[in-house]
């Protein structure tokens, strides 16, 4: 059974590298989309409270 080497080649090094920023990548875009996620949300849920007062200002004009 051949002998197990605990250090890391240059290329395995730069692989660990490039996957660790690929995960890095993967999240803060996610996080992004979470958060426009959540803006769009609550841009949606404020319009349509705009758009009920606007229809009750309306009406009492009326």
């Amino acid at each position: 059974m051949p002998e197990i080497n605990p250090k890391l080649s240059n290329e395995q090094m730069k692989e660990l590298e490039d996957e660790a920023l690929r995960n890095s990548t993967v999240g803060t875009q996610t996080g992004i989309q979470d958060t426009f996620e959540k803006t769009t949300s609550k841009a949606e849920e404020l319009f349509s409270e705009a758009s009920k007062a606007l229809k009750e200002v309306e009406e009492k004009e009326k």
